[in-house]
């Protein structure tokens, strides 16, 4: 099992530069409680591997800054067999990554052109210090890594969940 450490940024929009590599996402939960057990399905548009299509299951445990996580790659034709079975909604983002200063940050639009459509940022690290002494390269930015409102799941789970 892996730790996961993160910061998440609450932004405007994309950045002014140029991406690395641009992805298209479209996931769902299994379960959104605690671990959470998400699937994707990740399309890499641009970048070295263009063209490339991944399908994983994420489980993750509770946390802010670090929490535990282990990743699965699962067939298509499981990831759809989900889908079906537990009538699961999707959601979509759109991602951009980009290299700045040693650091790989993603930039997501989620579930663009909707009503509920916003923007963030995560940040991966090594250690908790350097996470914790990271400083946001892109302008304005609000660090939402510490509030459960801003976590993807509870994001699908207001906006999609059947029992909402």
């Amino acid at each position: 099992m892996a730790l996961e450490i993160e910061r998440k940024f609450l932004v405007d929009g994309f950045p002014d530069a140029k991406p690395d590599t641009e992805i298209s996402v479209e996931g769902s939960y299994v379960v959104s409680g605690t671990p959470e057990v998400r699937i994707r399905r990740m399309e890499i548009l641009t970048g070295d591997w263009e063209g490339k299509v991944d399908y994983l299951m994420t489980i993750k445990g509770d946390g802010g800054l670090a929490r535990a996580e282990v990743n699965h790659y699962i067939s298509e034709k499981t990831y759809h067999e989900l889908l079906d079975s537990f009538h699961l909604p999707t959601y979509h983002k759109y991602y951009r990554i980009y290299h700045v200063n040693g650091h790989e940050i993603e930039v997501c639009h989620c579930d663009g052109g909707l009503n509920e459509d916003f923007y963030y940022a995560e940040v991966e690290f090594d250690n908790e210090d350097d996470a914790k002494a990271y400083v946001w390269p892109f302008g304005e930015a609000k660090d939402v890594t510490n509030n459960p409102y801003f976590k993807m799941k509870n994001f699908w789970r207001r906006t999609y969940a059947v029992d909402k």
